[in-house]
């Protein structure tokens, strides 16, 4: 068993995909998941070992993808399709969930040892409650901020709920933005409080906090302290240098941990075809290099569904597996002949 899970970054097998567009990206096509084996046959061996794996001490991969309320219409569209090596995939959700796209929640935690996660996201209540004020009329009377708080304790009641109906594992809250209004700041008390509200009800989920994490008021940093890791966005931070003073700036007053440090980047995609951010690999270079400043945990992509690619699936992710887990350049996905 130790070989093979030192081989583990070496045996997971390639998906061959069959596109017809012209285009770089994955377009929506006909899908038969369950009859056409989209996922191929694995042994029991491979899968224990992979289970096995993700029980060790290591660095992290989570993976944010958005679920869908109608039937999957593309291959990364499902859990089951994104990388076997991914530590925890974080769905977020705008209405509903498909009920076969629920039944790969299970089935990704039972098969490779995935675990999944719900998106609370307060950005995603707010911008709700922008659209609904200015769509109103002349003669309407502007929402108050004690509309705007009981709005928000609702959307997040709501949101938190999506943990428990479809079975995740826990919960990664993101606050995106500033406190410096007074609406901005009551939203974001009535928001925190339901998350450790939460919290007390689910001891033993899993919980990420996510976002402008130094703008989070001081009564409730502590919340911080009981979440499993913490998300730290790179906008525009593109270099190792960059990224250590993103963190360091978190942590440079001492009152938030510094043991449980993720950051989050971004791949390619259509709308956004070189984003600002670190790339995974970058990220992934920064955190096998040793601090004693700080504990760096892993990295997350925000929208890991877009690396999807038609040349290469999950390439840049793949690479970032790698350099996490010592592989140098070796890509996880090729397979090990001799297993």
């Amino acid at each position: 068993m130790e070989n093979r899970l030192n081989k583990i970054f070496f045996v997971l097998p390639i998906i061959v995909v069959m596109l017809s567009s012209c285009s770089a990206w994955v377009e929506p096509e006909a899908l038969d998941y369950g009859t056409h084996g989209v996922i191929g046959e694995k042994s029991q061996d491979y899968l224990s070992a992979l289970r096995a794996f993700k029980q060790t001490d290591h660095k992290v991969m989570i993976l944010r993808m958005p679920g869908t309320s109608s039937i999957p219409e593309s291959r990364n569209q499902h859990i089951m399709t994104m990388p076997d090596s991914a530590d925890f995939i974080c769905v977020e959700i705008s209405n509903a969930l498909y009920p076969d796209f629920v039944a790969e929640i299970s089935q990704v935690k039972s098969d490779k040892g995935t675990r999944c996660v719900s998106y609370v996201d307060f950005n995603a209540i707010q911008e709700v409650w922008n659209e609904q004020e200015e769509a109103k009329g002349d003669g309407q009377v502007a929402g108050t901020v004690d509309d705007f708080v009981e709005f928000c304790a609702e959307q997040t009641r709501i949101q938190l709920g999506y943990c428990d109906s479809y079975g995740f594992d826990g919960i990664m809250f993101s606050f995106q933005g500033n406190i410096s209004s007074e609406m901005a700041a009551a939203g974001q008390k009535v928001f925190l409080e339901s998350v450790q509200e939460w919290r007390m009800t689910h001891q033993n989920a899993w919980m990420f906090a996510r976002g402008s994490l130094s703008n989070i008021s001081d009564d409730y940093k502590d919340i911080l302290f009981d979440c499993d890791y913490t998300v730290l966005v790179s906008s525009s931070e593109s270099s190792a240098g960059q990224l250590n003073t993103m963190v360091n700036r978190f942590i440079r007053n001492g009152d938030v941990p510094s043991d449980r440090i993720v950051v989050e980047v971004s791949v390619p995609s259509e709308e956004n075809p070189a984003p600002a951010c670190a790339t995974p690999q970058t990220a992934a270079e920064w955190i096998v290099e040793p601090t004693e400043a700080y504990v760096k945990c892993g990295i997350c992509v925000g929208n890991a569904q877009d690396d999807y690619l038609v040349d290469t699936t999950f390439g840049n992710i793949r690479k970032a597996i790698s350099i996490l887990n010592g592989n140098g350049s070796q890509d996880p996905e090729e397979p090990d002949t001799n297993l």
